[in-house]
């Protein structure tokens, strides 16, 4: 049987689509807005793929059938659309930041929010599928779906608004959980390092709970035992996007000229001019 080569996020996510995402919107962009976006949208997209990897080995190793490559294609087709519409809808708002054009942000926020809404059932059933084909004893293959399914969810989310937006929050949270579900293993391995990398970005930066994501990433499991180097590898590089993550969350908020607080009013006696008050 062929291998799962192909069926992988690497040779669905080229990096012209990453540079369409930067430079779609023109020069009118806020360039650092738009490349900090893209970099979170790449370290995520990373993430899958290293992960992917492992996935697709093991569902060599079992035997899978023409559906189920079809079903993983579509999977992480869905999650890499969701991408590129939290991406793009993000940096359009940016670099159109009037009163004027906000009827223009809100039309496309809208339209990625209902697109990406649509596709849901879809992730949901192919999900579904997927999880049926699974072997029961194959904890990290039933994780790594889970986490993709969380993916989506975050990127739904954070083009999302009202109650759709809380019911993204509520579809990524539930799915982070069953990725991490069941006995905490002492091993570290690129899936559960990966799934605890989506849910502390998605706590941080979707939630705001730095707290929570910083006791995602403080809590991970840092010893692994017969991991192939390839599989080291790919743990390394995971800690080390885990590592930088912890640092940002970890350091003491920046005190701009828009949030530091105004000087309290001088009182009479400090008032220039003003002569201190007659004993």
């Amino acid at each position: 049987m062929a291998g799962m080569e192909g069926f992988t996020p690497d040779a669905l996510e080229s990096v012209a689509d990453g540079e369409a995402v930067r430079t779609s919107l023109g020069a009118a962009l806020d360039l650092r807005v738009a490349e900090a976006l893209a970099d979170y949208c790449d370290k995520i997209v990373n993430v899958m793929r290293l992960c992917g990897k492992r996935f697709s080995e093991r569902a060599d190793k079992n035997g899978v059938s023409d559906a189920f490559r079809r079903q993983i294609v579509t999977l992480y087709k869905l999650v890499l659309q969701a991408r590129r519409a939290a991406s793009e809808f993000y940096v359009f708002s940016k670099a159109h930041r009037t009163a004027e054009l906000k009827e223009e942000v809100d039309k496309t926020r809208n339209k990625s929010a209902d697109d990406l809404e649509g596709k849901a059932a879809e992730v949901e059933r192919t999900v579904a599928a997927l999880l049926e084909q699974v072997p029961e004893v194959d904890l990290e293959s039933k994780a790594f779906l889970h986490k993709v399914r969380g993916d989506f969810y975050a990127f739904w989310a954070r083009v999302a608004e009202g109650e759709a937006r809380d019911g993204a929050v509520a579809a990524a949270k539930g799915a982070y959980a069953d990725a991490l579900a069941g006995p905490k293993r002492a091993e570290r391995d690129a899936t559960r390092l990966g799934a605890i990398f989506s849910r502390a970005v998605f706590e941080a930066d979707i939630c705001g709970d730095t707290a929570a994501a910083l006791a995602l990433v403080r809590d991970r499991p840092t010893q692994g035992e017969g991991l192939t180097p390839e599989h080291a590898e790919d743990c390394g590089t995971i800690e080390a996007l885990l590592a930088e993550a912890e640092v940002r969350w970890a350091a003491p908020p920046v005190v701009t000229a828009a949030t530091e607080p105004e000087p309290a009013a001088a009182g009479p006696a400090e008032a220039e001019g003003a002569k201190p008050a007659e004993r």
